[in-house]
């Protein structure tokens, strides 16, 4: 091996282990807030002070969430409500299938009507369950996430579905991921990447469920139906989103006739580079609620 191949190999290697004490870091921080309890796919939080009166927020994550990303962001807005998460992954199928199963869970829990919050992937079933069962939320607000896909989205979402159909590796896939989801501000920082790679490393790949994702994205198209629906309080967005383009943030706002909170700098994984702001646009639109007091950072 030569010296430059050794010098490569030991940078890697300290990369990884900064990246994993980072994220476990950041985890034994979180596990000091708000009671927690997992089970499988479905994500509980409660405040220890939260009025057992406040209706919960039901929060549907974009696909390959992970729990570690989601800590700082759960435990924040569990701080003065009941927060139930229910990962995208968990949920298969057609639209109808994947709204059912929202439903069913909600029924489960006796759970009438909630408020959501939903990004990404989460955002677009968010949507299908709004049109669907109308009755069961209250409000929403929806980030990262469009009423449709233009050509240039099909053609992202078809290349990266092309991307999970070969035998790659989990962390080939995720540093494929880390160039469209975050912003170029956040991926600048000092040693970020390590860390991103060390909690996109952690989330389980069930291709069959990701490429079915992908196929179910490549035919959405809600921009009839949406409109003038009343449920939705804000649209949020980062102006450097690439999956998601601020244009279509804006055009889904217009659809829905809520306000677009411009987020600059932040790209497609807010939920990662600005948690805090969606605890902020939740106080605002949904009802008080405090910052988290952590997120990933390097």
């Amino acid at each position: 091996m030569s010296d430059d191949q050794e010098r490569g190999e030991a940078r890697s290697k300290e990369a990884a282990s900064a990246g994993a004490a980072e994220t476990k870091a950041a985890t034994k921080v979180a596990t000091r807030g708000p009671k927690r309890a997992i089970h499988g796919p479905v994500i509980d939080r409660v405040g220890r002070d939260v009025a057992s009166d406040r209706r919960t927020l039901l929060v549907l994550p974009g696909l390959g969430g992970g729990k570690a990303g989601l800590v700082a962001l759960l435990d924040g807005l569990a701080r003065t409500r009941p927060v139930l998460s229910i990962e995208a992954d968990s949920l298969s199928g057609p639209w109808p299938s994947r709204v059912a199963a929202i439903v069913a869970e909600l029924d489960r829990r006796g759970l009438d009507r909630v408020d959501v919050l939903a990004w990404s992937f989460g955002g677009v079933v968010a949507q299908h369950a709004l049109l669907a069962a109308p009755e069961r939320f209250e409000g929403a607000i929806l980030a990262a996430t469009a009423a449709r896909l233009r050509a240039r989205e099909r053609a992202m979402m078809a290349h990266l579905r092309a991307l999970f159909e070969q035998e790659l590796g989990s962390m080939t896939l995720a540093r494929a991921l880390i160039g469209v989801l975050f912003g170029p501000p956040f991926l600048r920082r000092p040693g970020v990447v390590a860390v991103l790679e060390a909690l996109l490393g952690q989330v389980p790949l069930d291709r069959a469920n990701w490429i079915g994702a992908f196929d179910a994205l490549l035919e959405h198209r809600l921009e009839g139906e949406l409109r003038g629906i009343d449920r939705v309080r804000a649209v949020v967005c980062g102006e450097l989103d690439w999956i998601f383009p601020i244009d279509e943030a804006e055009r889904l706002a217009g659809l829905v006739g809520a306000p677009l909170e411009r987020l600059p700098g932040i790209g497609h994984a807010l939920w990662i580079e600005a948690p805090e702001a969606l605890v902020a646009a939740c106080a605002r639109y949904l009802g008080p609620s405090p910052s988290p007091s952590t997120s990933p950072s390097p």
